[in-house]
């Protein structure tokens, strides 16, 4: 895997794009070992695995506009339930096909403004997932879109079988709208065993919405298809949305 670097990483976080002050991320997936020590153990910890979670943390710049750090973190929104994604294109904007980690969870931490004298002011968030910790693709990238709504791009991601663990596996999406100027935008993660779309199915639907937020949504397989595209309408005037998805 050649190496690369994170110029162009983009953050979205319920309704709002916070990349324009944000500097850094991490992600992380942990399983808590529970203990099943016994006297047969020749002297070492024994354990099987227990629960999972998961964590997406962001710090930047502090800002007191709307849409920027203290409007978006701070106050009563601590301890709600989000959706995040952290997108790394390859190069340039953000594309179809460019990886996605995605999850939703509770937004467990904001501390802002920090800083030394004669320092930026700093901000830093986390949210700790309550749920899978999807990593997947962009199946849309941010965008505004009008009436004439949107086929997106086919991705073959693979079909929603069994994973390596044995456990059934499931088609994940999350759905970021950041401007909602119309009515109606309804959004659908669709299926097929061709790159063409011959015999489209409807694998997942988001609910219908006319305003800003964000969706996360899951189905279990088994889906035999291997090919996946967004598909988009909007009733009137215009929204600006982005899609993400994965197979986990």
């Amino acid at each position: 895997m050649a190496a690369r670097t994170l110029t162009n990483a983009q953050i979205l976080w319920n309704q709002f794009d916070v990349s324009g002050y944000t500097g850094s991320f991490d992600t992380g997936i942990t399983t808590a070992m529970e203990g099943t020590n016994n006297f047969a153990g020749g002297g070492y910890s024994q354990g099987i695995p227990g629960l999972q979670s998961c964590m997406l943390a962001i710090s930047g710049q502090q800002g007191y506009a709307t849409g920027e750090a203290h409007g978006v973190f701070s106050g009563a929104v601590r301890g709600r339930q989000d959706v995040v994604a952290a997108i790394t294109p390859a190069s340039g904007a953000a594309v179809a096909g460019d990886q996605a980690i995605f999850t939703r969870g509770q937004l467990d931490k904001f501390q802002g403004p920090t800083g030394a004298v004669g320092s930026v002011a700093a901000f830093a968030a986390s949210i700790v997932g309550d749920t899978a910790e999807v990593v997947g693709v962009v199946g849309a990238p941010l965008a505004s879109r009008t009436t004439s709504g949107l086929t997106g791009t086919a991705l073959q991601l693979g079909a929603v079988g069994t994973g390596a663990t044995g456990v059934s596996q499931r088609l994940w999406a999350a759905l970021f709208v950041t401007a909602a100027a119309g009515t109606n935008l309804a959004v659908t993660i669709q299926s097929d065993n061709a790159s063409n779309f011959p015999s489209a199915a409807t694998a997942l639907t988001f609910s219908t919405t006319s305003a800003v937020g964000a969706q996360f949504v899951s189905v279990a397989g088994p889906i035999t298809d291997d090919w996946f595209r967004v598909s988009a309408t909007i009733a009137s005037s215009t929204f600006s949305f982005a899609v993400v998805m994965g197979v986990y």
